[in-house]
């Protein structure tokens, strides 16, 4: 701790989007020394994978509950309803691997309207707005990745863009409501509750 008159200081020190606070200039340099001539960390892709492949399989039949995915990749049930949400909203061909799947769930609800549809939002049944829904998801998880972005980062430049269409934002931010066991008669399109 740095003591200025009667008042105690802490070093901050922010890598690659991690936090540190130090007690004082020497261990934060020591830190960033340390931090900044260590390898970089691996990108998540093993870890990515595991969880949408853990989600992909429960809606494909091959886990009995939610519960039982979600121990298999050790995630919260909770987390696993937000995997399952985003693995509906995304299909495995527009996933970006090498971001996180919290980075998924940030534009998964992006709903933005074909020109046919400006005036009443988003059609689900509209080839169009599909196909922009899904250009739109893909452009930003590319940016993303290709600027280095963690979440919060993503989350802010997304909001930011659709700050005067606040209908184009879906639920993305939020992800779905809560999903009860059993599992059997889930609700995959968008943030519904299953009903038993």
């Amino acid at each position: 701790m740095i003591h200025i008159g009667n008042h105690s200081v802490s070093v901050q020190i922010e890598i690659d989007g991690r936090k540190f606070t130090c007690d004082t200039p020497a261990e934060a340099a020591e830190l960033f020394q340390l931090l900044s001539s260590a390898p970089a960390r691996p990108r998540r892709t093993e870890q990515t994978a595991r969880y949408f492949d853990a989600a992909d399989q429960l809606r494909a039949g091959r886990f009995k509950t939610i519960t039982e995915a979600a121990a298999s990749v050790t995630v919260s049930i909770k987390a696993m309803q937000r995997l399952l949400w985003a693995t509906n909203m995304i299909a495995p061909e527009h996933r970006h691997l090498k971001l996180t799947t919290e980075h998924h769930m940030k534009v998964a609800g992006i709903k933005p309207a074909c020109s046919a549809h400006l005036n009443e939002g988003y059609s689900k049944d509209c080839p169009a707005c599909e196909m922009m829904r899904v250009a739109h998801i893909d452009r930003w998880l590319e940016q993303a990745e290709r600027s280095g972005w963690n979440t919060k980062k993503l989350e802010d430049e997304v909001r930011k863009e659709y700050a005067d269409r606040p209908s184009v934002m879906g639920h993305g931010h939020k992800g779905p409501q809560t999903i009860k066991e059993p599992t059997r008669s889930l609700s995959l399109v968008g943030p519904k509750t299953a009903t038993p």
